[in-house]
């Protein structure tokens, strides 16, 4: 959990906050969040969060020091090569080119702190701004499983943040009074049943035309092929299902207008 304050006037994820909100300093929503996971340790529902925030600072760190691997791996034999075949070159520029070798060579250089201390020396920066807790067995102390008729909704627009606060702003969805929170949460609900209904449509990731009989393969994240570039050799390595999707024959639609307009 990042316990970080954010900036007056900025919206992260709502649009349009309550004039009178008061945001906390640093501290202060650092030592609240201390509290409440104090209170959720007393009702057994986490167990510790006196932890570290390992995953992103480790995976950050070790792609540095495997690019700087990669920067290592390159040769300077080619570059002091080049420069020894100038022999015959004055002093001055030989002076010149072997300070240029030696500030390439230092900057090529790994630093001299290991993987280990790095990433301490990085979480030393912001241990007190995360918080990582450690929940109990969810068998153990979860409540009975509620039976929810309701099927899943899968909607783009509750994917991101960054979505979700776009909507917002384009609909003028505000959430700065009890009022204006509960009609913007009623706008929202009612976008993502509508976009149930809606008739999904395909395009083909080959020739990028919408299509109507479409093969979709089960292990790729987003790969459609139509009939046409489904039957064309070679074949997608993955397995693919056949489906076929309602769309919509704009011309045939201008077609019956102008009739019905005779």
């Amino acid at each position: 959990m990042w316990a970080c304050p954010t900036m007056e006037n900025f919206d992260y994820i709502f649009y349009r906050h309550p004039p009178e909100q008061r945001l906390p300093k640093l501290k202060r929503l650092q030592n609240w969040c201390k509290k409440m996971l104090d209170r959720a340790m007393e009702e057994h529902v986490a167990i510790d969060y006196k932890g570290d925030f390992w995953s992103i600072t480790i995976e950050a760190t070790i792609k540095e020091f495997d690019q700087q691997d990669e920067d290592s791996d390159h040769p300077i034999e080619s570059e002091v090569s080049n420069k020894r075949k100038c022999a015959n070159a004055d002093e001055k520029k030989n002076l010149k080119r072997m300070k240029t070798q030696e500030e390439l060579a230092k900057s090529q250089m790994p630093p001299c702190t290991d993987l280990k201390s790095k990433i301490f020396s990085t979480m030393e920066k912001t241990k007190e701004a995360f918080f990582v807790i450690c929940l109990h067995n969810p068998i153990a102390t979860s409540p009975p499983a509620v039976n929810d008729t309701d099927v899943p909704i899968e909607c783009d627009l509750m994917d991101t943040r960054d979505a979700f606060l776009s909507f917002s702003c384009d609909r003028n969805l505000e959430f700065s009074s009890l009022r204006r929170a509960k009609f913007s949460t009623m706008a929202f609900l009612s976008e993502i049943h509508a976009s149930k209904t809606e008739n999904p449509t395909y395009n083909c990731n080959n020739c990028r035309q919408q299509c109507g009989v479409h093969y979709h393969c089960t292990r790729c994240e987003d790969f459609d092929l139509c009939e046409k570039c489904f039957n064309i050799e070679p074949k997608h390595e993955h397995k693919m299902e056949c489906s076929v999707s309602c769309i919509v024959d704009v011309n045939q639609d201008d077609k019956c207008n102008s009739l019905n307009s005779i």
